[in-house]
């Protein structure tokens, strides 16, 4: 603490006592003098004066300096006076006059150290409080933070193990396809096995979120925690009966069968793949405007699941898949292009004739039109896929579904939006076992 004594002995204050600047004691000096001058304070009219040119020359500096500084009244005795004594400090620098000013009225107002401590003490008590609400907010920060990244974590591993689940479960499917594909070629093997598994993880989370959803929008439901869980143990050992791999994301149809959701995925060799299909002269078709073409595959006794890929040149088409419940009408893959949902014209597959005697100036169903009329309940069809434009110009598309019984598959290529353009489709189709 540094002190300065006046010739009287008196110690007076200077900004390094305190924890304050010379500008904040200034400040509170000055507020003290305006607030307590004839109340608590009661000063002399020369030391009066004194405080008056001090804050003169500090807010202002010299007198000579002013601008602004007015004449006076040749009757303004106080004027006068107030005047001469700031004229008296000279060029007194503005820093010097504001601790002459804060040093004066300590020497003549015992209250003032008073005051200047229980400011000090208020400001450091304020900065300790604020010291512990910022220590204590870090520490609730660190802590959130930390409980945020071990549940990330711990969802991360859930994520993980649902993941190497799926792998394994659909890892056999996935091989047996991807070993057609590319044989004897490792590399592009493991890069599409890859993919296939992937995007069969990335539809499943799909469907989860669409079932929660429905969950949390219809909370009336009677289904409850305890109810699922014998759901769950019931179709587990339905699995382990019938052999088959059943997914938890099954949804019910009316007619009371289970239907699983098809896996989705797209690939970017469409080159590669058209040359593949053009060089096995089959799976090639020209779709005319306002076309809908159906490639009906049934199903196979030998087999457990149905995969198909398809791409086209230039412009993009609708496409959905739907299944149609019953022994199917033929073993056979045909190939039916109609203007409407009547499927009168067909192209057998086979012996890769086709007739055809709708009018293609009269412009085909929509979509929604198609979807209305395969979902009447006298066609007995499940939709699969629900039928949307696909670019299937830039990359090939591809899926499979388990089978969900005995059947015929419907996989519909809808050109009835196009007006003017006809597409020219390259398709795969084959089930595996």
């Amino acid at each position: 603490m540094e002190k300065t004594k006046t010739s009287q002995g008196v110690s007076l204050i200077t900004e390094k006592e305190t924890d304050l600047t010379l500008e904040e004691t200034y400040k509170i000096a000055l507020k003290f003098y305006k607030e307590k001058f004839g109340k608590a304070v009661v000063l002399s009219y020369d030391d009066n004066l004194r405080l008056i040119a001090y804050s003169q020359q500090a807010k202002y500096g010299s007198v000579d300096d002013n601008p602004e500084t007015k004449p006076l009244g040749y009757l303004d005795i106080v004027g006068k006076a107030r005047r001469q004594a700031w004229a008296a400090l000279g060029n007194m620098p503005k820093d010097v006059a504001k601790r002459s000013f804060i040093n004066t009225l300590h020497e003549i107002c015992p209250s003032f150290k008073p005051y200047i401590e229980a400011v000090q003490h208020n400001k450091r008590e304020k900065s300790d409080n604020n010291k512990l609400h910022e220590m204590f907010d870090e520490k609730l920060r660190l802590e959130n933070k930390n409980q945020e990244e071990l549940e990330k974590y711990n969802e991360e591993m859930q994520l993980r193990k649902l993941q190497d689940a799926l792998n394994e479960q659909t890892y056999d499917q996935f091989k047996e396809h991807v070993d057609k594909m590319h044989p004897g070629n490792p590399e592009q093997q493991a890069v599409l096995l890859k993919n296939l598994q992937e995007e069969h993880y990335r539809q499943y989370l799909l469907h989860m979120q669409s079932e929660i959803f429905d969950v949390q929008c219809n909370p009336g439901s009677d289904i409850h925690v305890e109810d699922a869980k014998h759901n769950e143990r019931d179709e587990q050992n339905a699995q382990m009966s019938d052999g088959r791999d059943r997914s938890e994301s099954e949804s019910e149809f009316d007619d009371g069968t289970l239907l699983t959701p098809a896996s989705m995925w797209t690939r970017p060799d469409i080159k590669k793949f058209k040359d593949e299909v053009t060089e096995g002269k089959s799976g090639v078709l020209r779709i005319g405007h306002g076309d809908i073409v159906t490639v009906r595959v049934p199903t196979n006794s030998d087999g457990v699941s149905l995969f198909w890929e398809f791409a086209t040149d230039s412009y993009d088409i609708g496409f959905g898949v739907y299944f149609e419940w019953g022994p199917p009408e033929s073993q056979e893959v045909t190939v039916r292009i109609s203007e409407s949902d009547s499927e009168d014209d067909y192209f057998d597959d086979t012996d890769g004739e086709y007739v055809t005697t709708a009018d293609l100036e009269s412009g085909g169903m929509t979509a929604a039109q198609e979807t209305t009329s395969l979902t009447s309940p006298q066609r007995n069809l499940s939709v699969v896929v629900p039928v949307y434009r696909r670019d299937c110009h830039l990359e090939v598309y591809a899926g499979s579904h388990t089978y969900p019984g005995e059947g015929t598959y419907l996989l519909k290529f809808d050109n009835s939006f196009s007006l003017w353009r006809s597409k020219v489709l390259y398709y795969r189709v084959f089930y595996t076992r």
